[in-house]
């Protein structure tokens, strides 16, 4: 026990302590009581474990999701949210007031970079978005609908075709640029399986913030300064802006390299929070002293361990053929594509081949066709499409359609000779052309050599062997994993989390402003370089997008609510049963900054001594939370006033509104005029109001 900044206000003493001017008194109570949120006034419908048990069932995909689970059940007991259906959630005020908080946040970090917020339309024509090509796309996941004349619409899961039309409708001069602007809107996707509460949902709150520039180095420039903005608003968020002493209850968050997937654009950055239930694989250095390098898996670089040994011969590779897709015209008959280029996918034999680096290593030939498929691998040389060949009326074999050859050699390959590399592909460009699938290279003058099929190149000049000669490639294709060396650092080696993807950004280029032909005309002076203007004279845009989850925040931060309240009652050495019946927000976003707690009966004397501590709490006079950043306003403290509710249940719901600071007046107030704080993870102290 404590005592002695505080000197209390007692039943007996009352009188003497406020022997003041009564009007002035009555006038201070009365808009402290409107200011201050009363538990007696608001709609906050609690459940019982049981209540909530039928209420969140079936709502999860697989009973592994525990934390997913727990954090669920916490929200619908506390009176959060409750389901409206598959995937779709109502926000009751205790949410309601954790999405304010967020989006204040927000706000004042998008302002800060100079974003004005607008607010577009949930129902978006699907003209634009035909446009884009988006509208085949997104597939399933978008939501289309008619109106009553048959005119096609689409519930926006995404704003970028929105935004374009807008911006380029209103921004015809390189003068009014840059321009940044967000919003905080519903968005629509349609999940095929809403899972893990607000993890995943078919309908959902999230910032988007898109921006232009003229020149692509501009547009960099703004990629950095929104990053930087996004460091500080899941700082802020997760209360890591200062060396507070209960940082670690609600953990950090990553920002990782991504690939640019379905948007497309010229860099990607995801922003994730581990959790053992998401659904993201990270790779990070563990030398996090030194190095910052973490990336999704899909993009993660790495090293080869110390204990893997590096390539030297054909043997030790493993061969991927990929090309143009043959198209069928009939019954058991293919139409395949001629002229195309031959690509062969060269990587360690015991590695895994990244599909996503595989697509944009041949994206990014020139020679590459639009839509390449495998079609032979060392991994699995009976799967083929050459198998469709018309080996009867076309016995010299389906490699004959190919008219040049495209090698990408893994980096990890690099040691390889060319006579190496020559021979493994040859393996693999003879068994695809096999009836059987099987053939290896052989001493037989007969046999084709590889040079035989791709003369054009590896003939071009007969001075050199046509292992000289190969059109080889470095590119990065293996997938990272877990244990190998970080290729940033050198010395740190990769780990592997899982974690919960809740922001984006990308760098789009003129991807969207490309597609719907819109553009700004640039005036004397001004930075366009790398920019084409299209025939209108007009250059394009160089765009960028941003998103953040709110809902989804909201959803990983009870994950991490849950563990902060064990581990703040387990310093205290409570009872192993309290643990997991309550949540512990960070002070940022806590629904309330601080409870006031009053026990029953509530008295006159009760509700001015809750008045006086209101006061005393947002004046600063109360010993300071040294977790909560800033002072507390009057509508951040609330006041548990419910006349017909035992002291024990008002602290069971303090528990699952999660603040941080409850404050009791209860029977030890009566006795000793002392009021008992409550800090989390803090002994709990006793003090009195002077």
């Amino acid at each position: 026990m404590r005592r002695g900044v505080l000197q209390v206000v007692t039943a007996r003493s009352y009188a003497v302590l406020f022997r003041t001017d009564a009007r002035t008194l009555s006038t201070a109570a009365a808009a402290t009581q409107r200011a201050a949120v009363r538990l007696s006034t608001l709609f906050m419908p609690t459940l019982k474990a049981a209540q909530q048990a039928g209420l969140s069932k079936g709502t999860l995909d697989s009973p592994s999701h525990e934390a997913a689970e727990q954090s669920l059940n916490l929200l619908l007991r506390g009176g959060y949210i409750r389901q409206s259906s598959s995937g779709v959630y109502t926000l009751l005020p205790l949410g309601l007031r954790m999405v304010q908080k967020i989006q204040r946040i927000i706000e004042e970090e998008m302002e800060g970079i100079g974003a004005s917020r607008i607010e577009m339309p949930t129902l978006l024509s699907s003209s634009l978005w035909r446009k884009t090509g988006r509208w085949t796309t997104m597939g399933s996941e978008l939501y289309r609908l008619q109106d009553r004349r048959g005119s096609e619409y689409v519930l926006g899961p995404t704003h970028e075709e929105e935004v374009t039309r807008l911006v380029s409708d209103e921004v015809h001069s390189g003068r009014a640029l840059p321009v940044r602007v967000f919003q905080v809107t519903t968005k629509h996707r349609d999940e095929p399986r809403p899972r893990s509460g607000l993890l995943r949902t078919r309908a959902f709150l999230m910032k988007d913030l898109y921006t232009f520039d003229a020149s692509l180095e501009d547009a960099a420039a703004t990629y950095e300064q929104v990053r930087a903005a996004y460091a500080r608003i899941f700082d802020r968020i997760l209360n890591r802006t200062d060396a507070s002493s209960q940082t670690h209850l609600w953990s950090g968050w990553k920002a990782a390299e991504a690939d640019t997937g379905a948007i497309g654009g010229h860099r990607s950055h995801e922003y994730h929070m581990e959790d053992a239930a998401g659904e993201d694989h990270l790779l990070s250095c563990s030398n996090t002293s030194a190095c910052t390098y973490a990336a999704n898996v899909e993009r993660a670089v790495s090293l080869p361990s110390k204990a893997k040994s590096l390539p030297h011969g054909a043997e030790e590779v493993q061969v991927h053929l990929f090309g143009p897709a043959p198209t069928s015209v009939g019954k058991g008959a293919t139409h395949m594509v001629t002229g195309g280029t031959l690509h062969a996918i060269v990587i360690p034999k015991n590695d895994t081949l990244n599909e996503i680096k595989v697509n944009r290593a041949l994206t990014e030939s020139t020679s590459s066709g639009p839509n390449n498929v495998p079609l032979w691998s060392d991994s699995s040389p009976s799967d083929r499409t050459g198998s469709e060949w018309d080996w009867v009326d076309r016995p010299e074999g389906p490699l004959v359609r190919f008219t040049s050859l495209d090698i990408a050699l893994d980096s990890v390959c690099s040691s390889l000779e060319p006579e190496e590399v020559e021979e493994a592909v040859h393996r693999a460009v003879l068994a695809y052309s096999s009836k059987t699938s099987s053939a290896t290279p052989t001493e037989d003058a007969q046999q084709p050599q590889l040079a035989d099929f791709f003369p054009g190149q590896l003939r071009a000049d007969s001075r050199l062997p046509s292992a000289a000669q190969l059109p080889v490639r470095h590119v990065d294709l293996r997938t990272a994993e877990e244990g190998d060396l970080c290729a940033s650092c050198g010395k740190g080696t990769l780990v592997q989390h899982r974690a919960v993807e809740v922001g984006h950004t990308f760098l789009l280029g003129t991807r969207y402003s490309d597609a719907l032909e819109v553009g700004f005309a640039p005036v004397a002076n001004q930075n366009v370089s790398g920019q084409n203007s299209k025939p209108s004279g007009r250059i394009p845009f160089q765009m960028g997008c941003y998103g953040i989850g709110v809902t989804r925040l909201v959803g990983i931060l009870a994950q991490r609510a849950v563990a902060a309240f064990d581990l703040a009652h387990q310093s205290k050495n409570t009872n192993t049963s309290a643990q997991s019946s309550g949540l512990l927000w960070p002070p940022a976003v806590a629904p309330f900054g601080a409870i006031i707690v009053m026990s029953t009966p509530i008295t006159p004397e009760k509700e001015q001594a809750s008045d006086l501590l209101v006061k005393r709490l947002t004046a600063s006079s109360l010993p300071q939370d040294q977790d909560q950043n800033q002072p507390l306003t009057e509508s951040d403290v609330l006041i548990d006033d419910r006349p017909n509710v035992s002291l024990g249940a008002k602290l069971k719901d303090a528990d699952l509104i999660g603040s941080s600071r409850v404050i009791i007046i209860g029977k030890h107030w009566q006795n000793t005029g002392e009021v008992e704080i409550r800090d989390a993870g803090k002994p709990n102290v006793y003090e009195s109001l002077t």
